[in-house]
């Protein structure tokens, strides 16, 4: 029964990816902006005048040196959060990255798993951004990651379904499009949804951590990682869209031990969170986040980070900033009721060190060493010229009295020279191993040639018989 659920799941996954990605191919699907007039201006002058600003006033430091491979920055009203995710974006150049990933998180619903919006583009005051179509099939052929298609008009044929909206009202994603049309120009997006990925897997069916060895990544972020990778190369840039510490009533998370100096407080767990960011540091990340309990929206998305990037690359920490204070009604009797952070922050691969130069003289094959190669040859060829090449040819056995013909067995003379290895030279002993060693043989050498083949006996002695047969 187990496994036939799970080939129906897997079935229904297919159904519904065929479907949906053959929606969006057919263009009938874009993502419509909803944050344009909210957070951000509509107008598209007014939008690129309001960015433009947003990029003056941010102040980074300078970049660490290497590739930039992915930023964090927050989704929250160009007005509160603008000039911080101008300073993660402000280093980028036209045509720097060909894709953008971007890690959203889900404010007003909670999904199990990840989710890909199927349409063929998203759609901003400044233009659409094209789907990067091939590589979002290849990442929905995961369970993890569903393609869900949008309505904005409710079908006939679905009327009766209850289905909850999910990336038509979900803003995270789209509020960092204009930032990085206004800087990239022409880019395909690989924008995914982050949803619940911390359930055990030995409780009710959820993804997460294995309860086996809780001191081990969470399972689905492994699995996760593992799917998203293979798409990502040099060009690509991986963008988490979140923000840091949620205070107040409106996020239930007011503790009482922030109650005294509650910016003090706010900016304590800030300074913790990104501390455990710029390190990397998935399991301490998790460990914070239990015992503090601060809701963190782009907390999975985080964790995600953390397994994407490169095992060399480096954080920086751009700017921080608060909404306390810039909006009316979080402040109450000078104290902060309502407050969220935001960060930029910006990782980046060391580039590849060359190797130092060299200190000492560099070893190479000098004139001299040719010399003496060649004089040592020269000995070799000297000593074995002086070995006696004269033979007797005298047939022996079935064959003596006979013309030499066939098999013919070679005798050394009545006084055979002796078979010796020359003189060592220098570069024999040097451990010279051109050519095998040679032994010393003083005895006479009787050869039997035939087909091409030698066989040779000591003493110059004719082969038995039995020899003879074996050899023919």
């Amino acid at each position: 029964m187990a496994y036939k659920r799970k080939l129906s799941c897997y079935g229904l996954i297919a159904v519904q990816l065929v479907l949906c990605m053959s929606a969006a191919r057919a263009g009938v699907a874009l993502r419509r902006p909803i944050a344009a007039g909210p957070m951000y201006p509509a107008d598209p002058a007014a939008l690129v005048a309001s960015m433009d600003r947003l990029f003056d006033e941010a102040d980074p430091p300078a970049p660490l040196p290497g590739r930039l491979v992915a930023c964090i920055v927050p989704h929250d009203p160009y007005g509160l959060s603008g000039r911080v995710a101008a300073a993660a974006f402000k280093e980028i150049h036209p045509g720097e990255f060909d894709k953008v990933l971007v890690l959203g998180v889900c404010h007003k619903n909670i999904i199990e798993g990840c989710s890909v919006a199927s349409v063929r583009a998203y759609l901003t005051p400044l233009g659409p951004v094209p789907m990067a179509g091939r590589k979002l099939e290849r990442l929905c052929r995961s369970p993890l990651i569903r393609a869900r298609g949008l309505r904005y008009k409710p079908n006939s044929f679905l009327r009766s379904e209850a289905r909850m909206p999910l990336h038509e009202i979900e803003y995270s994603i789209e509020v960092v499009l204009p930032f990085l049309q206004r800087k990239l120009g022409r880019f395909s997006l690989l924008p995914i949804l982050v949803g619940d990925l911390n359930q055990s897997v030995s409780g009710k069916g959820g993804f997460g951590e294995s309860t086996v060895n809780k001191n081990r990544a969470n399972v689905a972020l492994r699995a996760m990682g593992e799917t998203i990778r293979p798409v990502i190369d040099d060009r690509t840039l991986i963008v988490v869209s979140t923000n840091l510490t949620h205070y107040g009533n409106a996020f239930s998370f007011r503790p009482r031990a922030m109650s005294g100096d509650v910016m003090g407080a706010i900016e304590a767990l800030d300074k913790e969170a990104i501390r455990l960011i710029l390190a990397k540091d998935e399991s301490g990340f998790a460990a914070y986040l239990k015992r503090t309990g601060n809701p963190i929206c782009g907390a999975t998305a985080l964790k995600l980070l953390f397994e994407l990037l490169p095992a060399t690359a480096r954080g920086q920490l751009l700017d921080y900033d608060t909404s306390a204070g810039k909006l009316k009604g979080v402040l109450k009797e000078d104290t902060v009721v309502q407050s969220i952070s935001y960060g930029a922050i910006n990782f980046y691969v060391p580039p590849v060190a060359s190797a130092p130069p060299r200190t000492g003289p560099t070893p190479t094959l000098t004139q001299e060493a040719l010399d003496a190669w060649e004089t040592g040859r020269a000995e070799r060829k000297a000593a074995e010229s002086r070995r006696p090449k004269a033979f007797t040819l005298r047939l022996v056995g079935k064959h003596e009295g006979k013309t030499p013909a066939g098999d013919v067995w070679i005798s050394q003379g009545e006084k055979p020279p002796s078979i010796t290895s020359p003189e060592p030279t220098a570069e024999d002993a040097a451990g010279d191993t051109s050519s095998p060693p040679r032994t010393t043989e003083s005895r006479p050498t009787t050869i039997r040639i035939k087909g091409g083949k030698t066989t040779v006996l000591p003493g110059g002695q004719a082969p038995s018989s039995g020899q003879e047969k074996a050899h023919e």
